[in-house]
């Protein structure tokens, strides 16, 4: 359990951490562009 919870943390803290890259680079959210049709 404790490792499982562990790697979900990590997980979820490596994406936010992407996800402020990209946002400090393109100035705007990618999600907005991809899901957008």
């Amino acid at each position: 359990m404790a490792h499982s919870i562990r790697y979900y943390l990590l997980a979820s803290l490596f994406i936010l951490f992407v996800e402020g890259i990209l946002v400090w680079l393109f100035g705007r959210p990618p999600s907005t562009n991809l899901n957008s049709p």
